[in-house]
């Protein structure tokens, strides 16, 4: 199965980042998250470790960057900044009805109410439950596992849908 590193940029409201804590460190979670994430570093962090590094790459591993909260204007810079910074298998989730549309500050003049970067899975919610970062985890394994088969398939294959 794909394996997935999370690197979170939490974005500073509370609601999603506390969700996303909370299927970290769950007792009724924990097997399901230690089977989806892999730990590229401290091993009481369930693969939070702030490295953006390619060691991911390098295991064979997805670097994921996880937006959590609302976007401003201000953190786009640092938003495509952590994004680029990710190696070259990197995907995007967008947890929360904050990071996907500005939620319920949509109209402020400070939101940025459209993700900066390329979003692969959007998990709806504000804030989701630990159980949809699951859910949404597994999707965007399923989603990479997808796509490395379309870029393994010749030519004439990959560009044929049925």
């Amino acid at each position: 199965m794909t394996s997935l590193r999370l690197n979170v940029l939490e974005l500073g409201l509370a609601c999603c980042a506390l969700e996303y804590h909370a299927a970290a460190v769950s007792e009724n979670l924990q097997q399901q998250w230690q089977a989806l994430v892999s730990d590229a570093g401290d091993a009481g962090d369930a693969g939070d470790t702030g490295d953006t590094g390619d060691t991911g790459e390098q295991a064979g591993a997805w670097d994921v960057l996880v937006l959590a909260g609302t976007m401003t204007h201000a953190l786009v810079p640092t938003i495509v900044s952590a994004y680029e910074s990710l190696g070259q298998r990197r995907a995007v989730v967008s947890f929360g009805a904050c990071s996907i549309s500005g939620g319920p500050y949509w109209d402020s003049y400070s939101v940025a109410s459209v993700p900066p970067v390329p979003v692969d899975v959007s998990i709806p919610g504000c804030p989701p439950t630990p159980a949809a970062l699951l859910r949404g985890l597994r999707d965007l394994q399923q989603t990479l596992a997808l796509r490395a088969c379309r870029a393994a398939a010749p030519d004439s294959v990959a560009g044929h849908h049925a």
